[in-house]
């Protein structure tokens, strides 16, 4: 089990490092986002991104994670090229088929998203964002199969790299704000698709398989429908906030959203980046229910860890990336309860990933559903009640929602005794030192900021008190502490 909890922290690190670093230029993204745009304008890109990211996961139908599946059971080299090229080529021809089919209906779609038709040439230039971000998949997914963790990174961050360059171009010499923004995603998905060419070529056969098509498809359209009910979920309050409420509203709460998928984007993403194949590999042996539930264990541990450093920290590090624009401040109020919500979503991932063994997929179309008419019809009641922060509030019970469910499914089929009193002594710290870090204020401006930093080194200390630390980790505390 340590070989496998080895593997694992040395390939999340290296996916950290690379989504840090996106993170980073998404950071210096902000204050030209926050300089160059309105409350409104923001508003309206977020909305043009989350319809983005429905889309990217209708049109891939899921068949990335087929491939994955497929691929890592798979031990005849060729068939696995066949799997790869059989894969490519069929996004490919999905994201050539929106393209074409959407093309006419550009107005309609503004209509549909903005209640009129000005954004037509905007989702022109979205489709074709799409259309890659969906291509693109297979090269990096291909990437980390072959555990090319540092080749992968070096793609990601030159990928983003050229976005922010292109940003910097469209948004500040060109003058051209929203568009300017989406046009930066195509050229540099485009780009990207370039460099990971060769990588693609040297891991296909030229044969397609209608055969291994149908078994991918089986496995992953029910994989795609829950996706794209998660999807419904995760972006419809940006929708229902700008029904209810308008453009700057949802901008506001973008930004504070922004912030808490800090935990997402670069714990929770990097971490499944290393996890989900070597978990893949070893859920038949006999160490492997002991080996997930203790990496839950530590993943859920490095959550609660970064939702209090953005917590505490949030206000003035928006201060800073927004230029002080105390409209874009504003969004700081709904930063912890959306930290929160990215904590079950992350514990969501992992304790799904049972059912994807035994490839009960079926069960994630139900849950998401159900998942999805509950958060959409709380939103609904919540939004209108409290404006941005009702929307808050419904993420975190729908994640709830959602991780209970995953959890008694996945428990069916494949049973984790996981370490909840360790896991419920976290979330219990959690909230005492967010109440300490309330006090804050006392201390002024830079000592509030020291206190803060105090409480952030204390945190894992103080879990001595429990009794949270077995002999094994302790033993292995001391030895670090001497080397």
């Amino acid at each position: 089990m340590l070989n496998h909890l080895r593997n694992t922290v040395k390939h999340t690190a290296i996916y950290s490092l690379g989504n840090l670093s996106t993170k980073i230029i998404g950071l210096i993204l902000l204050p030209l986002y926050t300089s160059y745009l309105t409350t409104a304008e923001y508003g309206i890109f977020s909305i043009l991104e989350v319809t983005s990211q429905f889309f990217t996961a209708v049109v891939s139908l899921g068949l990335t994670a087929g491939m994955m599946r497929w691929y890592a059971v798979e031990d005849d080299e060729q068939k696995r090229k066949i799997i790869v090229f059989t894969t490519w080529v069929t996004t490919f021809i999905l994201a050539l088929f929106v393209n074409v089919a959407f093309y006419p209906a550009n107005k309609w779609f503004s209509s549909i998203f903005f209640s009129h038709d000005n954004y037509a040439d905007y989702f022109l230039i979205l489709w074709l964002w799409v259309g890659l971000e969906v291509v693109n998949r297979i090269p990096f997914e291909l990437l980390r199969l072959k555990e090319k963790s540092l080749l992968f990174v070096t793609l990601v961050i030159i990928k983003f790299v050229l976005i922010l360059v292109l940003n910097i171009y469209f948004i500040v010499y060109m003058k051209m704000g929203v568009k300017g923004i989406i046009l930066s995603q195509v050229i540099g998905n485009l780009l990207v698709s370039i460099f990971t060419l060769p990588f693609l070529l040297r891991n296909i056969f030229l044969k397609f398989s209608l055969t291994i098509l149908k078994e991918i498809s089986l496995f992953s359209i029910p994989l795609v429908l829950s996706s794209v009910a998660t999807m419904a979920f995760a972006l419809s309050d940006r929708y229902l906030i700008s029904y209810y409420l308008n453009y700057s509203e949802v901008g506001i709460y973008s930004l504070g959203y922004k912030v808490a998928s800090v935990i997402n984007l670069f714990l929770v993403q990097s971490f499944l980046l290393g996890f989900a194949p070597l978990a893949y590999k070893i859920f038949d042996k006999p160490e492997a229910k002991r080996y997930c539930a203790r990496v839950t264990t530590y993943f859920t541990f490095a959550m609660i860890a970064l939702a209090l450093l953005l917590i505490f920290y949030a206000k003035e590090v928006i201060a800073l990336f927004s230029s002080g624009n105390k409209d874009f401040v504003l969004s700081f109020n709904v930063i912890p309860l959306l930290c929160v919500a990215m904590i079950f979503r992350g514990l969501t991932a992992i304790v799904s990933m049972g059912l994807h063994y035994v490839k009960k997929t079926k069960y994630n179309l139900i849950i998401v559903v159900i998942v999805a008419v509950f958060n959409i019809g709380i939103n609904f009641i919540l939004i209108p009640l409290f404006g941005i922060y009702g929307a808050a509030v419904a993420s975190i019970l729908a994640n709830m929602l959602m991780t209970i469910l995953f959890y008694v499914y996945s428990q069916r089929y494949y049973f984790i005794s996981y370490e909840f009193v360790r896991i419920i002594k976290l979330f219990l710290f959690g909230i005492v030192f967010l109440f300490l870090a309330s006090f804050a204020t006392v201390f002024g401006f830079w000592g509030g900021i020291i206190f803060k930093t105090f409480l952030l080194l204390l945190f894992p200390l103080a879990l001595t008190i429990v009794k949270f630390y077995n002999h094994e980790e302790i033993s292995r505390i001391k030895g670090l502490l001497k080397k």
